[in-house]
């Protein structure tokens, strides 16, 4: 008969109990314990969750339960907040100083100092390096030494605006050290200078489709794909207009409608407000 494990109190405590086999699994001494998924807003319970949280004496932590009723900690019980990110499944737990990262589809579990989320993807620092990652699995996208961080970012820890995915990986500027980290082969990003130094990406359901540069002479409109250091744009344009074009069909039938994007007229000037990226 398949195990049926389940949450049980007993003197007003809470732990784990295979109801089949009456093993106890997690004993009788949290405050509260709940289902890993129990965090997310649509909740529907699901046999295969095997995530537990529990809190002890104002502090959380979880398990994940084995089929053979053995178990692994996630995190032990000793930070102060626990969060879980939606649809994306993943947890982190924080406590002073330290981010407890759990990567749902891989089972695996990384500590941090400080972590950043941007839709899909995580920059994150620990002691040694600075990561850029996909969430729900922890690939390493972009990954460097911190021990040489003041001839690389001479500023400061990297800031980073998330500027949409191009080829299915994402594009950042660092607005601390007029940097950027691009696209580079098909899985990983590299650190680049000297490229356009003001940036306005147009991004469409999440892909950067081109980008609004300027400097002091003018204004222009480069792809994606061309941030090349040795490449040369003319920045001669007064201004750069961007419109969505429509195009409807039915039979012999074309029909084209164009409307206007919002704050979608760029000047010289007009492009390096981050506020709105």
């Amino acid at each position: 008969m398949k195990n049926k494990v389940e949450i049980q109190v007993y003197n007003g405590k809470y732990g784990i109990i295979d109801m089949v086999t009456g093993q106890l699994i997690i004993p009788f001494e949290y405050d509260n314990i709940f289902r890993y998924h129990e965090l997310e807003k649509n909740y529907i319970y699901c046999e295969l969750d095997k995530e537990y949280i529990l809190c002890k004496s104002g502090k959380f932590g979880a398990v994940y339960i084995n089929s053979d009723n053995s178990y692994k900690w996630i995190a032990p019980c000793e930070y102060d907040s626990i969060d879980a990110f939606g649809l994306y499944r993943d947890l982190i737990f924080s406590k002073k100083g330290e981010k407890r990262y759990y990567f749902c589809e891989t089972k695996d579990c990384k500590t941090y100092l400080s972590i950043k989320h941007f839709g899909q993807y995580l920059f994150s620092i620990d002691n040694d390096n600075y990561y850029i990652l996909r969430i729900n699995t922890g690939e390493v996208l972009w990954k460097c030494s911190r021990e040489k961080s003041l001839i690389q970012f001479p500023c400061g820890d990297p800031c980073l605006v998330y500027m949409g995915d191009v080829n299915e990986l994402p594009l950042f500027y660092d607005c601390c050290n007029n940097g950027y980290i691009m696209p580079k082969e098909k899985s990983k990003l590299e650190y680049q200078y000297n490229i356009p130094s003001t940036i306005k990406p147009i991004i469409v359901n999440g892909i950067n489709i081109v980008n609004i540069v300027d400097d002091l002479h003018g204004v222009n409109v480069i792809k994606h794909n061309d941030y090349d250091e040795n490449s040369k744009t003319e920045y001669d344009y007064d201004n750069v207009t961007v419109e969505l074009k429509i195009t409807l069909k039915k039979g012999k039938h074309t029909e084209e409608r164009i409307f206007p994007i919002p704050n979608g007229k760029f000047s010289v000037g007009d492009v390096c407000d981050l506020g709105e990226w």
